[in-house]
C-alpha cells in the first residue's frame, strides 16, 4: 500500500452521534467504513446530560471508530467539526501496521 493507514477514534455524547454518523455515510471521497460502539465516558470535565448520568457519574457515549489512508485524517475532522459544533468530542489517531481481511 502506498499511503500509511491510520486509525482515527472519535468519542461524542450519544445525543450528537446520529449527527456525526449521518455526515461519515456522505462525505466524500467514501470512507470503507467504520464501526460505532455505545459506552460511557468518565472524566472530570465532562457536562452530564441528564440526572442520570449525574448519578451513574458517566456519560453516555459513542465510540466511532475507522482505518483510513494519512491523508484523509484531516479532511474527515473538518467534516466533523462542522457538522458537530458541541464541546465533548474527543479523537486520537494511531498507526495502523498491518490491515486486511482474512477470505
Amino acid at each position: 500500500m502506498d499511503t500509511p493507514l491510520r486509525k482515527l477514534t472519535l468519542t461524542c455524547p450519544k445525543a450528537g452521534a446520529v449527527s456525526i454518523l449521518d455526515a461519515l455515510d456522505d462525505i466524500e471521497p467514501k470512507i470503507l467504513g467504520y464501526t460505532f460502539i455505545d459506552g460511557q465516558g468518565r472524566g472530570p470535565h465532562l457536562d452530564y446530560v441528564n440526572a442520570s448520568e449525574k448519578v451513574q457519574g458517566a456519560m453516555r457515549v459513542v465510540l466511532i471508530v475507522m482505518v483510513l489512508p494519512e491523508e484523509q485524517i484531516e479532511s474527515v475532522l473538518a467534516m466533523i467539526k462542522e457538522v458537530y459544533r458541541r464541546p465533548q468530542l474527543s479523537y486520537w489517531v494511531e498507526p495502523i501496521l498491518d490491515f486486511g481481511k482474512l477470505q
